[in-house]
């Protein structure tokens, strides 16, 4: 059975919520979080689009970065096995993995700064 998320609009343009929890292996997202589902950057949305198969993966990704509940790298490995779980394509699902290998560290760095005053990773 696939992943599937049941948002509404968040407050923020671009922003959703989610009215269900999202379950996936042994990770829970929690009814009501929020965010963007997947930061795919404007200049390859033309080629990536939001939502679809990619979309409740993304929100996991978000919520796993967003609290820090693992090491980084654990975090995208998880983003890429329920990506492939979901029926992704390869290509979409590697494109997607090696962009948050090469670029998550900003945004998780971030939040990790906020939870823990730890310092940066890569």
């Amino acid at each position: 059975m696939k992943l599937r998320a049941v948002v509404t609009n968040g407050d923020e343009p671009g922003q959703w919520v989610l009215k269900e929890p999202l379950i996936y292996k042994d990770w829970k997202v929690p009814s009501y979080f929020k965010c963007d589902g997947a930061s795919i950057p404007w200049g390859v949305q033309w080629l990536i689009k939001k939502g679809g198969s990619v979309f409740p993966c993304g929100i996991l990704h978000d919520y796993l970065y967003r609290y820090c509940l693992v090491p980084r790298e654990e975090a995208d490995k998880v983003f890429l096995e329920a990506m492939e779980y979901n029926g992704v394509p390869k290509w979409k699902r590697l494109t997607m993995y090696r962009a948050v290998r090469a670029f998550g560290f900003l945004p998780y760095n971030n939040h990790k700064r906020r939870l823990h005053h730890e310092p940066d990773c890569r």
